[in-house]
């Protein structure tokens, strides 16, 4: 899984490889997956080299608006 793959690379310096994978476990699995790209909170940019997934984007409000744009449209 591509999420579980990049979040290796971007944490394995940072965190504890058990808390690391604790985290994966509990954030990047099918169900968690699945409710996310559900959201309509949620645009997916996924970039694709060969017909295979390369990297991805997500942007996302949940929601909310920075505090910087309050009370704009």
């Amino acid at each position: 899984m591509i999420t579980k793959t990049l979040a290796l690379e971007k944490f394995a310096n940072l965190v504890e490889p058990a808390e690391l994978e604790h985290y994966i476990a509990d954030n990047f699995n099918s169900r968690t997956l699945v409710n996310e790209i559900n959201s309509m909170s949620n645009q997916w940019l996924v970039v694709y080299a060969d017909d295979q997934p390369m990297g991805y984007a997500r942007i996302t409000s949940k929601g909310q608006k920075p505090d910087a744009l309050a009370g704009t449209r």
